[in-house]
């Protein structure tokens, strides 16, 4: 998944290159063979998958990440639901009018700090008490495997040197360049760190099916999101310029960053990419090239809810063009 960090975008770039493996970006889609329906109880199939090349297969998700929301809020069973290598796949049947939704998201804080000339990353998601700082303190090497400074060090020159505008300070941490494995919570930072840097992330991943009239949806209020106030994603047609709404922490996304692209881009020679910026009440218009399936990918930023962090948030939805 695109993550693009922000604060002075060159430098954020820098701290996320830190904190994660340079790798292919990857997208995290979900796609209805269907947005529209009619009837009694109809049942939509869906897709999902997380891939480098833009909605293709790649690798299933997890299906206890996905959630399906009925209209009123309660959320609905995932039925012939199948893991597979490539993609993940399964039915929902639609028992209410109105608008469902399917949706997986997740957050984390990813960052790096320095204590006593060493660089050391810290990512909630490992494990707690490694590295300095941690629930059992700074370990030494040896004792019974706890991370502390100079533990898991890499040989010279593994997975390369500095990543490009790292500046002129090396990073006293592995050789290469890289971090050293820290803490997994900002509260176990050392009192004695400096040049915190830290990156509260959020990413929210779903997609929209309606039942007869489409209906309006309850915003999380948390994370960047698409939220009522513009056309109705399951009602999109391609003559028709349609309206997004977006809000960062139940506030309008002003400025975040919107790209557009279409499931056939990856055939074709020439790119029909949209990149879009939403107004200062976090809404973009989207004139479609032709009918089809639509990738959109949004991205906000602001300042952090803790001490030495900043926010980034990243929305990404799946939209099914109609023809007229």
């Amino acid at each position: 998944m695109k993550l693009s960090y922000f604060a002075s975008p060159a430098s954020l770039l820098v701290l996320f290159t830190l904190t994660a493996p340079v790798t292919a970006r990857a997208e995290i889609w979900l796609v209805p063979a269907e947005t529209n329906f009619s009837g009694d109880s109809p049942t939509v199939a869906i897709d999902a998958s997380n891939s480098d090349d833009l909605l293709s297969y790649g690798r299933a998700i997890n299906l206890e990440q996905i959630t399906a929301i009925a209209p009123d809020g309660a959320n609905v069973t995932l039925d012939n639901a199948v893991r597979g290598r490539s993609r993940s796949a399964f039915e929902l049947r639609l028992t209410q009018p109105g608008t469902t939704r399917v949706v997986t998201s997740n957050s984390n804080v990813r960052g790096t700090y320095v204590v006593n000339g060493k660089t050391y990353r810290l990512d909630t998601f490992r494990r707690p008490g490694a590295g300095p700082g941690g629930a059992n303190g700074p370990a030494q090497p040896g004792q019974g495997g706890q991370q502390g400074p100079g533990a898991g060090a890499r040989p010279p020159g593994a997975n390369g040197g500095p990543p490009p505008g790292a500046g002129s300070r090396p990073l006293a941490g592995l050789p290469g360049g890289r971090p050293l494995p820290g803490v997994s919570d900002p509260s176990q930072i050392p009192a004695g760190a400096t040049e915190i840097k830290l990156v509260q992330a959020s990413a929210r991943s779903e997609t929209f099916i309606t039942r007869g009239a489409p209906t309006d949806w309850k915003p999380t209020g948390r994370g960047l999101e698409l939220v009522p106030g513009g056309t109705p994603p399951t009602d999109v047609v391609v003559d028709e310029a349609a309206t997004f709404k977006f809000s960062f922490d139940g506030k309008p996304a002003a400025g975040a960053e919107v790209e557009v692209a279409s499931a056939n881009e990856r055939f074709q020679t020439t790119s029909t990419k949209l990149m879009l910026k939403a107004d200062a009440n976090g809404l973009v218009t989207v004139k479609w090239p032709s009918a089809g399936v639509y990738w959109m990918n949004a991205t906000a930023e602001g300042p952090g809810t803790i001490a030495n962090a900043v926010r980034h948030g990243e929305y990404t939805t799946t939209v099914l063009v109609q023809k007229p």
